[in-house]
């Protein structure tokens, strides 16, 4: 409910059918209708007063012009006698969280999509991801929705198609991981092994009953990868922790501030490598 005063509006322009009634003489004790100039200074000092008095506030439209718009709570509701109507007539509405509801018709939206494409490639036995690159270098996956750079879902989902045994030290690394996507990122590697040894009964119980166990996996930083994580910890168990168990998931490890990780490598600077963690400290 805008009503501008700029002549090119259609509101309550000269032009406009309101304005051609306004115009007219007889309306205001005169022989001739009233000039366009004379008009629009009539109802910018209508429309002003009108702001002054509570009644209207200043807003701009999507274009940057200048208008108003009716405060509605100010307005007193009467019959035609004067008399307070029983009801009002224009009830506050429900307020909505808008910003969440659309949150959660973008978030299933793009679970839709991650499922169709997950139901057309189940049977491929190996994908590839084609790659992009920026005027600095930097490698990007072309597919948006699904790639190993993408939201926690779409990490979740991928493993190596080609397993590799764990070896000595693989389980290691793994239980790191699985520290890592909880949110324990912070202590040293052998206090995140150890983190991963004091909870293993709900790492084990996230894996084996993700739905209906004590779903301890919802309460981790990255929620999805550490499930997976869970997943591929539950089947080395089985297997007894025996180090030629075979895995697919991909272990994330990120870098130490890694422009100077980079200076570090191509200086084969000593100080710096041990600084970033290129070299044991």
């Amino acid at each position: 409910m805008s009503a501008e005063y700029r002549i090119n509006e259609r509101s309550l322009s000269a032009r406009s059918r309101v304005g051609l009634f306004l115009r007219k003489g007889e309306h205001w004790g005169r022989s001739r209708k009233l000039t366009t100039r004379e008009y629009n200074l009539l109802i910018k000092a209508l429309l002003q007063a009108l702001q002054k008095g509570g009644l209207l506030v200043g807003v701009r439209s999507a274009q940057g012009q200048p208008g108003f718009q009716i405060c509605v709570e100010r307005l007193c509701w009467v019959l035609g006698d004067g008399s307070a109507p029983p009801d009002d007539p224009l009830p506050p509405r429900p307020r909505r969280r808008v910003h969440d509801d659309k949150e959660a018709v973008a978030a299933r939206t793009m679970m839709q999509m991650r499922m169709h494409i997950c139901e057309k490639l189940v049977h491929e036995k190996h994908l590839y991801f084609p790659y992009q690159l920026d005027y600095r270098g930097r490698a990007y996956p072309v597919p948006q929705v699904i790639n190993p750079q993408s939201h926690d879902i779409g990490r979740a989902l991928i493993e190596f198609a080609d397993d590799k045994p764990l070896g000595e030290r693989g389980a290691y690394w793994l239980a790191v991981h699985l520290a890592n996507k909880f949110g324990y990122d912070k202590a040293s590697f052998d206090e995140r092994v150890k983190w991963v040894e004091d909870n293993e009964d709900e790492i084990r119980d996230s894996a084996q009953n993700p739905l209906g166990g004590r779903r301890f996996w919802e309460k981790a930083e990255k929620p999805w990868c550490f499930l997976a994580a869970c997943l591929e910890w539950e089947e080395y168990c089985k297997e007894g922790r025996n180090p030629n168990f075979k895995s697919h998931l991909p272990i994330a490890m990120d870098g130490t501030c890694n422009g100077l990780q980079h200076l570090s490598a191509m200086g084969r600077d000593p100080q710096g490598g041990m600084a970033t963690n290129l070299l044991p400290c």
